[in-house]
């Protein structure tokens, strides 16, 4: 299962969000970016959620194997070490 950072360019709609947490295991880590832990492949987030922001708006489902943060909230610190 792989953890994917989403990064929208535009404050994310209702819908938007809805869809994030429809994957089950997400956490928001800053307005504009989640985190969301799903079987589905990147492109297939990328999909599900651009029909949320603007054809010309930026959007971005990236994963990797390695990860460093700092003045993150507790909470979003402990998910993301759980799940990073």
């Amino acid at each position: 299962m792989a953890c994917y950072i989403v990064i929208c360019e535009v404050e994310p709609s209702t819908e938007f969000v809805a869809t994030v947490k429809s994957y089950g295991t997400w956490a928001k880590l800053t307005p504009l970016i989640y985190a969301v832990k799903t079987e589905s492949p990147a492109k297939s987030v990328r999909d599900a959620l651009a029909e949320f922001v603007g054809d010309d708006r930026l959007i971005v489902i990236k994963s990797g194997t390695e990860a460093a943060w700092r003045n993150v909230p507790e909470n979003v610190s402990e998910w993301m070490k759980k799940h990073l």
